[in-house]
């Protein structure tokens, strides 16, 4: 699989894009996760993988785009990535915030705290709500 459709970089575009859109539909379908903020999360990256993959059809041969038209589709992939980094780095300093404060309990939808919440109050001493 390691050599697939590499002599061929229009082709490997073309699965790289359908495998997202895959991706992006079974879990805006199935929503995976219990938590609704998780399956958000992951539909905002699928979302930003399939436009970064949709500038990269700028860099085929066939396009013809001039040096200067690659630049500006490349700061704009940097940026667009910038941007999903500090949007993950402040959704880590959250998490952490809340999980180390305890400065909400989160339920799942049974009204029992998560497995992260209850090991933590495990830890701690506390006994998480039966």
């Amino acid at each position: 699989m390691i050599g697939l459709f590499q002599a061929s970089g229009l082709a490997q575009l073309i699965v790289a894009l359908l495998i997202e859109v895959v991706l992006f539909v079974s879990i805006y379908l199935k929503f995976p996760y219990v938590q609704q903020q998780m399956n958000i999360q992951q539909l905002i990256f699928s979302a930003t993988r399939f436009i970064i993959l949709m500038l990269n059809i700028a860099y085929l041969p066939n396009i013809k785009a001039s040096v200067m038209a690659k630049q500006y589709i490349g700061y704009i992939q940097l940026v667009i990535h910038c941007l999903i980094y500090l949007l993950s780095l402040i959704l880590l300093m959250r998490n952490a915030t809340v999980l180390l404060l305890g400065l909400r309990e989160e339920l799942n939808d049974s009204g029992k705290p998560s497995i992260r919440i209850a090991f933590w109050k495990n830890r701690q001493g506390q006994h998480p709500r039966e």
